[in-house]
């Protein structure tokens, strides 16, 4: 009975070794993904995409002519912090849509961590930033000279403007749809020392309007400061 009592004890002992060891490698393994790939957070959701032009948007003489922001919008739905501090911006699909200019400031992310601004998210707060990347727009300007908007309607409202009839904006979206059929840009946010915590894909043609949180781009308020620069109303400094 002493004998088989020990015995099983034995095993036991060797199940248990065994379940630790998995345990450990489990872990190790996780530690691992998370240290070399990142870990997405699901917490932390995109609202929406916006493109900000140019003040000199329409002017072919200018170095920013046909020039947007990447303006992104996130909400944190955790009970925690989130910080980023830098992004990786990718454009597919299209050549014509990459832009040489981006820049600095602090409210923009940067591809370095040590050049970038820190994008600070309180548990439940949303907060708007630009990417480091620009995005050019030199394929679509002929369709603004080719459609005036001079009596067109635009509100400025907490330094946004809105266009009033959407009419205009589901006629440019079907626009858009001929124009960049396959192009799509991918946006990856990090945490940390580059540590990737969101990733999310965009196709051009594939829009939100301007009350939906679905993570697609906005266009309203593109078009919307972009008619606002064709009839005089965008005067001074280069996002206003």
């Amino acid at each position: 009975m002493i004998n088989i009592i020990k015995k099983v004890l034995k095993n036991i002992s060797y199940i248990t070794t065994l379940v630790l060891t998995l345990i450990g490698l489990y872990t190790f393994s996780s530690q691992y993904y998370v240290e070399k790939y990142g870990a997405e957070n699901e917490n932390l959701q995109i609202l929406n995409i916006k493109f900000i032009p140019s003040i000199s948007f329409l002017d072919k003489n200018n170095g920013f002519y046909g020039n947007s922001d990447i303006l992104v919008t996130v909400k944190n739905f955790g009970n925690k912090k989130i910080q980023l501090t830098s992004d990786d911006v990718q454009i597919e699909g299209d050549s014509t849509l990459y832009s040489k200019c981006g820049g600095f400031g602090i409210n923009r992310l940067h591809s370095d961590p040590k050049q970038s601004s820190v994008i600070t998210i309180n548990a439940g707060d949303e907060k708007s930033f630009m990417l480091s990347k620009d995005i050019s727009f030199k394929k679509i300007i002929e369709y603004f000279e080719n459609n005036k908007f001079k009596q067109t309607l635009v509100s400025k409202i907490n330094n946004e403007y809105l266009l009033h009839d959407t009419r205009i904006e589901n006629r440019f979206l079907e626009y858009m749809k001929t124009q960049f059929p396959t192009a799509s840009i991918n946006i990856k946010l990090y945490t940390g020392y580059k540590k990737i915590i969101k990733t999310h894909t965009l196709h051009l043609y594939d829009a939100g309007t301007s009350f939906t949180a679905d993570g697609k781009i906005h266009y309203n308020s593109f078009l919307a400061a972009i008619i606002a620069n064709q009839q005089g109303q965008r005067k001074y400094g280069f996002q206003n």
